[in-house]
């Protein structure tokens, strides 16, 4: 579906509907499969059960990787309603918001206006590492490298694999040095790293 919507196909309506049922229906599953590793960690008895499950569920995924889910469907739904250039520029901003309230949250705490803003998101989100400002980025560079027609050659992607690579290391070093991160899951060299990675 999403290498569809790439490429500027008509995917149709029906088409997005089989898609959302059938990725309900997986997230449903995976989530029944990791019921025991939640039961086991202590999730069930936290206060306020049912306001974050339902906040999980939307967001951060009941198993932290889960997030991937919802993200899928924020994508295709994404897609559906705008041209694939604007929806790339949207799951950017989106993943330069999340980064704000990651790897870089040392230096938004440090400014009023946008500590509050993240004040906000937190109290629907644990972290900015989810299906909604971390992961549809990744569904994009994943749809974008699918529609190229052509690859890159592969002595170019690694050394783009390699530099990018370097850059992340400093740039993870740096924020872990200056002790800014609240979490350490986004990176702004993440996305070239990983775009070179999937070549």
């Amino acid at each position: 579906l999403l290498p569809g919507y790439m490429n500027g196909q008509d995917t149709g309506p029906g088409k997005l509907c089989k898609f959302l049922q059938k990725t309900a229906m997986l997230y449903g599953i995976t989530i029944l499969l990791y019921l025991p590793i939640n039961w086991y960690a202590g999730y069930f008895r936290m206060q306020l059960l049912l306001p974050n499950l339902i906040k999980d569920i939307i967001f951060d995924g009941t198993f932290y990787h889960l997030w991937y889910f919802p993200a899928a469907t924020l994508v295709c739904l994404l897609l559906e309603k705008f041209k694939s250039g604007h929806v790339v520029l949207i799951t950017l901003i989106l993943y330069l918001i999340g980064l704000l309230g990651d790897s870089y949250y040392g230096i938004t705490e440090q400014i009023s206006f946008l500590k509050s803003f993240y004040d906000v998101i937190f109290l629907f989100c644990d972290y900015t590492r989810n299906g909604l400002f971390f992961a549809p980025a990744f569904f994009m560079l994943g749809g974008i490298i699918a529609g190229q027609s052509h690859p890159y050659p592969a002595k170019e992607c690694w050394l783009g694999l390699s530099v990018s690579l370097a850059l992340m290391l400093a740039e993870g070093l740096c924020l872990h040095g200056f002790d800014l991160q609240r979490h350490d899951s986004m990176y702004f060299m993440l996305l070239p790293y990983m775009f070179f990675l999937f070549q």
